[in-house]
């Protein structure tokens, strides 16, 4: 029996006013909300009702004008990187943290304690999935300088992730995901564990991605992690309360790892966040 259009629209307006509630609340969106709230968005528009999703459902589609990285003495800067749904001018460091040290995630959150916003910290996995895409949408970019620009970074990242563990400042604790961990920044919000296998393969992918991507796809963060290794994206998860993520290649495989072992030393390459400026090409 078909429901009454009255009922549909009351339903479905009812449960659209309940995630937009959920979603504007005083912590991140959770990623299943989100997912959850554009399926309602898209059945509502079915029956007529224009309904444009909030900006922190849309997708990542790029920058609306061409990247452009400049080469710094101790920085690669990028104007047009999105994280957390805007556009930011990205730094990443030429040289890996600390003279290349290796250090358990608490010991890095110790020493850059006040995250990356204005100042350099640990990449998160919402960053580094961010920068990748991003390089992948320009690698065709109109400037021979840029493109030569985008392929050494390309190449720099691809380095770190063949010869070690990159750490990230992302911890999966307890059912929830938190970036930029212990920092005054730290965005946390609930995870649903996935298995030990390729992302694209996983149940939740989607869902997965955007609490690890920032409202990214499994598809574009398996793209974006292919263009910088040539490797597809491998999960691996560990069902202890407390786990540590970092990135690295491994069997042939781009892997987002959920390290159990706490005291687990990595290097780390440093970013900072800052807003969007205009750069000086």
């Amino acid at each position: 029996m078909t429901e009454p259009l009255n009922i549909t629209i009351d339903r479905l307006s009812g449960e659209y006013d309940r995630l937009r509630k959920r979603c504007e609340g005083p912590r991140h969106p959770e990623a299943e909300d989100v997912v959850t709230l554009l399926d309602t968005i898209k059945e509502l528009n079915k029956i007529g009702l224009n309904v444009p999703p909030p900006r922190y459902c849309i997708p990542h589609t790029g920058s609306t004008e061409a990247l452009v990285i400049e080469k710094l003495p101790d920085v690669y800067r990028l104007h047009g990187v999105q994280y957390s749904g805007r556009e930011r001018t990205v730094d990443i460091t030429r040289k890996r943290l600390d003279k290349g040290k290796k250090k358990s995630q608490d010991e890095w959150m110790t020493d850059y304690p006040y995250g990356f916003f204005g100042r350099t910290g640990v990449p998160d996995t919402e960053i580094y999935f961010n920068i990748a895409i991003t390089l992948d949408d320009n690698k065709n970019h109109p400037i021979t300088e840029q493109r030569t620009l985008i392929e050494e970074l390309r190449y720099i990242l691809d380095t770190d992730f063949n010869t070690d563990w990159m750490m990230t400042s992302t911890r999966i604790e307890s059912g929830s995901i938190t970036h930029q961990y212990s920092t005054p920044h730290a965005a946390q919000y609930s995870y649903i564990d996935g298995n030990d296998d390729w992302l694209m393969r996983q149940p939740n992918a989607n869902i997965l991605a955007m609490a690890l991507g920032g409202y990214m796809t499994a598809t574009q963060i398996n793209q974006a992690a292919h263009n910088i290794t040539g490797r597809n994206t491998f999960l691996w998860t560990s069902y202890n309360d407390v786990r540590v993520l970092v990135l690295g290649v491994f069997n042939d495989r781009f892997n987002i790892y959920a390290s159990n072992n706490l005291n687990g030393n990595r290097p780390a390459r440093g970013v900072a966040i800052h807003e969007k400026t205009d750069s000086a090409l």
